[in-house]
Parts: structure tokens; C-alpha cells; sequence
């Protein structure tokens, strides 16, 4: 008996390092895993806009500085799309993912599929609000809306408002109206300001956001003072249907990207601020999240949480920079973001700052 016990015992921890094994690779055991042997997989909602193509192009250029390999995908505003190519990252058994998501609320299938391959996923730009999220690499947008709302309010105390948010589907959206409403609310209860006309904008098209400006336009028979615009892209479409009025300059009109053709707008006077997104420091942000959690590594850039999907998420969370007609020239020219001819290009230059 004692013969069988020990041959028994034998069998078992001879068996016991596969069963570890085997549950650790659904794991990945990432400890293992050298720098140069990461692969990260990065998938973008859209390269439409300028601030996605600038990032897109800083992170594969870091991600080679770094030795590490990555693989990029472009789902073109397609929320199916975008499911279909983190399906093909997963099968290129890639280390982390980082997705920038086209629609939060259609993540779900994908973060069920990179948990079950047992895949780090990174949150980027826009949470995700699902569990299985590992990071988030972002900023406060409801913070940002504060200030967007702030400028404006600060300028036009009073008066007609308009509300242009981004997409339904993207929760960024409604964290910046949250942050606009913390400002205006207590405003409109007092009766200084009105919103007189609200959309969402289906995949932040300008196209869209400019027809819905003629809208309000036509709705308020141009009776409008501020409007409150979630992104650059969309700001200048909704300049475009104010210029068509004569109301360009007149109108206090905000932003968020700082995209140069809004900095040029601030400089002419027709767009009156901008959030500044350094794309320098989310990317590599992102990269740099990426490869520890590949590798199995605390990130020591952590320094903040979110709730996604019921469950506290560790967040690097970056700040923008508040970009007027006054603080223009100090942020972005003097700190080398963009260059004077390229911002002040269609302002005389008779009126450039020295």
C-alpha cells in the first residue's frame, strides 16, 4: 500500500508543473518575457482626424526606439470593423492590446476574447466601461469641460447657447457635456443662459455638426451667443455655418484637439479656444504602459483610477492645456509645438507677436 501511495504521489507531482503550466499560459506568464520579444497591438477608431494620425505615427515611431514590435489597425469609424481586426491582433498572438475604441458600448466581444487569451488590454483616450479592462491611458474629460465651459461662460455670461457633443457611442462625449453642464447649470437655473439647441453628432463628423449649426442658426434666427464644441474637427465646420451668417469672430466658439487648423482659427479670431492634447505624451504613454504590462513589470506612471464596468481600473491620466488668442503664443510657440508660420499663416504678419 505504502508502495502504491508512493507511486501515486509520484504521478502527481510529476503532473502538478503541467497543470501549473498550462493555467499559467492562459495567463502569460509575462515575467518571462524579454523587452525585445514584446509585441503590442494598438487599434485606432479612425485616422480621419489629425490627432489620431499624429499618434499614430509618434507610437510606431517610439515602439521602434523602444525595441519593441507593433502592429497597427485602423477601423475607419466602423465599430464592427474594429471588433473584426482586434479579433486578427489576438490571433497574432500579441502581448497587450491598447484600443482606442470607436464605440465604448461595442468593446464588450472584444475584451471577453483578449481575457480568455489572456491579454492585457490598455483603454486609450475613451474608457471602455466593461470589466476584463486592465488600464486606462487617457485624461479627465469631464475636468476638461469644466474649463472649456469656464472660458466660455467667463466671456459670455450670458445669452443663447448651443451644446454640439461628440458621438453617442463614445462615452468621452458625455463626460465633456457632464463637465459643460457643472458649469452652465447653475447658470441656466438663474435664467443667464438658455441652451437652445443640443445634439450629439454621429462619429464626430463635421459634415453633421455643420448642419446642425445651420439648424440652430436657422431655428434662433441667428440669435446665438456661445456654442459648446466638443472637438476642433467639429468647431470648424460649425465656424464654416456662422461665417456663412457673418457671425464668425462674433460668436464664442470652443474646441478640443488642438488641431493647427483650430490654433490658425484662434489666431484669425474665429475659433475663441482650444484643449491641448500633447500627442507626444499620450502615445508614448501608452507604448510605455504596454510594454510592463507585457512584460510583467509595474508601471510606475500610474497615478489615478477609474470605474469600468463596476471594477476600479488602474489610470494614467495626462493633462491638456488651455489654448486662447492670449496664452497661443506662449504655449504652442514657445514651447516648439507648432511653428509661427504655420500657426499665424493667415494673420498679417504685421500682427504676429514678438
Amino acid at each position: 500500500m505504502k508502495k502504491m501511495l508512493s507511486s501515486v504521489m509520484a504521478l502527481v507531482l510529476f503532473l502538478v508543473p503541467f497543470f501549473v503550466s498550462a493555467e499559467g499560459s492562459q495567463e502569460r506568464t509575462a515575467e518571462s518575457k524579454s523587452k525585445e520579444e514584446v509585441v503590442i497591438g494598438f487599434s485606432f477608431p479612425t485616422l480621419r482626424e489629425e490627432r489620431w494620425a499624429a499618434e499614430k505615427e509618434i507610437a510606431i515611431a517610439y515602439a521602434k526606439q523602444q525595441g519593441v514590435k507593433l502592429i497597427v489597425q485602423d477601423a475607419d469609424t466602423d465599430a464592427n470593423v474594429q471588433n473584426q481586426q482586434i479579433d486578427n491582433l489576438i490571433t497574432q498572438d500579441v502581448d497587450c492590446l491598447i484600443i482606442g475604441p470607436q464605440d465604448v458600448n461595442a468593446m464588450s466581444s472584444s475584451l471577453d476574447a483578449a481575457k480568455e487569451a489572456g491579454i492585457p488590454v490598455i483603454s486609450y483616450l475613451r474608457l471602455i466601461d466593461n470589466k476584463g479592462l486592465t488600464m486606462f491611458v487617457g485624461y479627465d474629460f469631464t475636468m476638461i469641460g469644466e474649463d472649456m465651459a469656464k472660458s466660455a461662460t467667463n466671456s459670455v455670461p450670458e445669452g443663447n447657447y448651443v451644446v454640439i457633443a461628440g458621438d453617442s457611442g463614445d462615452n468621452v462625449s458625455y463626460q465633456l457635456r457632464d463637465g459643460f453642464y457643472n458649469v452652465i447649470q447653475p447658470k441656466i437655473n438663474s435664467g443667464d443662459i438658455s441652451v437652445v439647441y443640443e445634439q450629439y453628432i454621429d462619429t464626430w463628423s463635421p459634415e453633421n455638426a455643420m448642419s446642425n449649426m445651420e439648424n440652430a442658426l436657422t431655428n434662433e434666427h441667428n440669435n446665438i451667443q456661445a456654442v459648446l464644441v466638443e472637438n476642433d474637427t467639429m468647431a470648424g465646420a460649425c465656424i464654416q455655418a456662422l461665417k456663412a451668417q457673418g457671425l464668425d469672430g462674433k460668436v464664442f466658439v470652443t474646441g478640443m484637439d488642438g488641431d493647427v487648423a483650430a490654433l490658425q482659427r484662434i489666431a484669425e479670431g474665429s475659433q475663441s479656444m482650444t484643449m491641448l492634447f500633447e500627442h507626444d505624451f499620450i502615445a508614448k504613454a501608452a507604448v510605455d504602459a504596454a510594454i510592463d504590462l507585457a512584460m510583467g513589470v509595474d508601471h510606475q506612471a500610474v497615478n489615478g483610477t477609474v470605474e469600468a464596468g463596476g471594477e476600479s481600473v488602474p489610470a494614467v491620466l495626462l493633462s491638456a492645456s488651455k489654448i486662447t488668442s492670449d496664452t497661443l503664443y506662449d504655449i504652442v510657440i514657445g514651447k516648439k509645438l507648432q511653428k509661427m508660420e504655420d500657426v499665424y499663416k493667415n494673420v498679417p504678419k504685421n500682427r504676429w507677436p514678438k
